[in-house]
Formats: C-alpha cells, sequence, structure tokens
C-alpha cells in the first residue's frame, strides 16, 4: 500500500487492552473463553497464508490510538491527528510520542535481521534517562558501530541466527520422526522440510524468538 500510495497511505493502529476485550465480548456477544482466545489467536496471527498478520503490520502504523472496548473514546485524538496531517494547527509532541520518537531513534541503530527494537527511558517530567536497541554484543564488551574492522553482527556472518536454530530444530525432529529419514537423498529430505515448515507456519515452532543473539 505503501508502495503504490505514498505519502497518500495511512496506516492507524488501534489498541485496547486484552482484559477489556475479553471482557467485552463476553457481556456483549456471550463468548466463551476459548471462542475468545480463537478470535484474538486470529486476529493476530491467521494460520491461512491468506489470513490477518495483525501482530506483523501494528508496530508499522503511522498513529496509534487506544480505544474503549465498545470503539468510543478517540474522538479527541482523532481530531488532533487531523489537524497535524493537513496542518490546520500547532500541537506539539505529547509526553508518550516524544518517548517513542527516541526509542524509534534509537532502533535505527540496530542491524537485527530479523527486527529492529528501541527502547526510551524518561522520567516523569520528559527527560531522557536511557535509551537502547537490540542489538548484538561486542566481543569484549560494548556494542558494534558501523565501520569497525572487526563486525561479527548477523548481516555480516548473512545468516540469522534465530532462523538457523529454528530450521536446525525442525531438522532434527523430523529426523526422529520420519521413517528412512537417514537413509533419504539430499533433494528428498529437503523436498520434505519445505513441506513441513509450510505447514508449521503461523506456528509457535516458527515464531520463537528465544535464539537470536541480540540483546537488549
Amino acid at each position: 500500500m505503501r508502495e503504490v500510495y505514498g505519502d497518500g497511505f495511512h496506516l492507524v493502529g488501534l489498541y485496547c487492552p486484552r482484559d477489556e476485550r475479553e471482557r467485552h465480548l463476553k457481556l456483549q456477544y456471550g463468548m466463551s473463553q476459548e471462542e475468545i482466545d480463537t478470535l484474538i489467536g486470529r486476529d493476530d496471527k491467521e494460520p491461512s497464508a491468506l489470513g490477518q498478520y495483525v501482530r506483523e503490520t501494528f508496530h508499522l502504523s503511522d498513529v496509534f490510538f487506544r480505544i474503549n472496548a465498545d470503539g468510543g473514546g478517540i474522538d479527541e485524538a482523532v481530531e488532533r491527528w487531523i489537524n497535524l496531517l493537513f496542518g490546520l494547527a500547532i500541537h506539539s509532541p505529547t509526553f508518550e510520542e516524544f518517548g517513542m520518537f527516541q526509542a524509534y531513534g534509537a532502533s535505527q541503530r540496530s542491524a537485527q535481521l530479523s527486527r529492529q527494537v528501541g527502547a526510551s527511558i524518561l522520567t516523569d517530567r520528559g527527560d531522557v534517562i536511557a535509551v537502547g536497541a537490540n542489538e548484538v554484543p561486542r566481543a569484549g564488551g560494548g556494542q558494534y558501530w558501523e565501520g569497525d574492522r572487526r563486525d561479527d553482527r548477523d548481516h555480516k556472518r548473512k545468516l540469522d541466527s534465530n532462523d538457523e536454530i529454528i530450521r536446525e530444530i525442525l531438522l532434527e525432529a523430523l529426523g526422529a520422526t520420519v521413517d528412512g529419514w537417514n537413509s533419504m537423498g539430499t533433494a528428498e529430505r529437503t523436498s520434505l522440510f519445505e513441506q513441513t515448515k509450510t505447514k508449521l507456519k503461523g506456528s509457535r515452532l516458527l515464531s520463537l524468538t528465544e535464539f537470536v543473539r541480540a540483546v537488549r
């Protein structure tokens, strides 16, 4: 959408705490906890290749609004956004916007292949205490910087360490459960591996992030 419409496209992220959503679905629609978990899980990351992937797009939003479970409570925030978008009034950043700006700026120094994440810590008056990002720690201490002679981050290795570990786990599982695995040729193993990976798309196994070398 951004490629097609450029600056004319604006992605709006709407957020409501999970406990409020669950309470609303129970009271308004009489849904069971199992039905609620299924619905929220589907919105978050639907197994189908053509389904919804909110978790992959939400953080890309241009603006974020916290709404009530019934969809209300954002009139003032939307009006302020429209004013800013079309230059109808002067507004300085809110405390939260300033903090997010610092976090976003920090994220830009990360070269992590899977996702760049930044964080900022501010006082209750808005003074910046610290900023940080997810990145591979430098051998011997400290952090890598662009231009370092011995840069051993994943993008220099041209390999996402987390993806590699998940691949090893999946191959180990296939070797332990598939009859005749050890006697299969490379092409047959590769084909079965890719088929299994496709079937597991959207599963927790392929969503693991515990094996990244980057720390925050």
